[in-house]
This record gives structure tokens, C-alpha cells and sequence, in this order.
């Protein structure tokens, strides 16, 4: 079986690199094995994505709030998330995510959701940018918690029901306008 195995390969830069046989030469057993792996692999995966995210969303709020609260307490203008925006791409410069305006963002994102305990949300197991659609394309808060919540459901996207919800708010307010001669 070695012979055979070693012969079948490939040879690079002097190392025998040995050819796997083909799927139809395995026996079932290997099939189970490949797949228990494959599977875990996945899952794994998933959590890892699922872990960084949450750390991520629990890190630009923190941002965010320390901003906020600064500005509040010390009189700080938008002079300051220029300069710290300046100062965080300078020492992280392979990351992204520190621009002025995504600072903004950070410091609206605390604004909105006040509880520091926003890991325990359900906005808090989104992704960023859905967030971003949450803060921007809705003004209300019990609304943007409904809609946080929803996006969860797998068969849902944010950008989805906003897309959905934006083109029927904007009907419901032509509507309203038309009515009380507001248009």
C-alpha cells in the first residue's frame, strides 16, 4: 500500500507529495468520518463568526458611549472624532472601521441603545451594517427594537423588511399628507 501510495505522487522540490485515492476507494466508515468532520468545522466556524461579531458590536459601543459621554462631560466637539479617527487608522492601519463618520455612527449606536448591558440585546447579534440600516432608516426606538428582533429569524434580512417597511411608511405618509392637505 506505501509503494503504491509514494508511486501515485507527486514529487516537489524533493518531497514525495502522495496523491489521495479516489472517494469510491474509501469505505463507508470514511464517509461518516468526513462528514462528522466537515460538520464540526462548520459549526465551529459559525460560533467563531458569532463570537467576534458580538465583540465587535460590544467594542464600537463602548466606543461609542466613551465618545458620547466625553463630549457630554468635557464640551468636545466633532473636532475630536476627526482627531481620533486620524489616531486609531494611524495605529490600526490594516483594520477598517475607524473613519469619522463610522465614529459617528459608534456614538449614535450608544445613543440609541443606552443599556450597557446591549449584549444581552438582540440587536447586539446583528451585523454591523444592519445596525447602521436600523439607525438610519428608522426613526423610532420600540420600532427598531421590533425589527432587530425579526431580522434574527433566518428566513429574514434586515435590509429585507427595511426595504419593505420604508417603501410602506413612505406610502403611509403620502397618504397622511394627502389627507390633512399636506402634501
Amino acid at each position: 500500500m506505501e509503494e503504491s501510495r509514494k508511486s501515485s505522487g507527486k514529487i516537489k522540490k524533493g518531497v514525495m507529495i502522495p496523491v489521495p485515492p479516489l472517494p469510491s476507494e474509501m469505505d463507508a466508515s470514511y464517509s461518516e468520518l468526513r462528514n462528522s468532520i466537515i460538520k464540526r468545522i462548520k459549526e465551529i466556524r459559525q460560533r467563531f463568526i458569532v463570537q467576534a461579531n458580538l465583540g465587535m458590536i460590544e467594542l464600537y459601543w463602548n466606543i461609542g458611549n466613551d465618545i458620547l459621554r466625553r463630549q457630554e462631560s468635557e464640551g468636545w466637539g466633532a473636532r475630536v472624532i476627526d482627531r481620533l479617527s486620524a489616531d486609531l487608522r494611524e495605529e490600526f492601519p490594516e483594520m477598517n472601521g475607524y473613519s469619522a463618520r463610522n465614529l459617528g455612527n459608534m456614538k449614535r449606536f450608544a445613543l440609541t441603545w443606552t443599556d450597557p448591558q446591549i449584549l444581552q440585546q438582540p440587536v447586539a447579534r446583528l451585523q454591523w451594517r444592519s445596525i447602521l440600516m436600523l439607525l438610519t432608516k428608522l426613526k423610532n426606538n420600540d420600532v427598531r427594537e421590533w425589527y432587530a428582533q425579526k431580522a434574527l429569524t433566518p428566513s429574514l434580512t434586515c435590509s429585507f423588511m427595511l426595504s419593505s417597511s420604508v417603501a410602506m411608511q413612505n406610502t403611509m405618509m403620502s397618504s397622511r399628507s394627502w389627507i390633512n392637505g399636506k402634501f
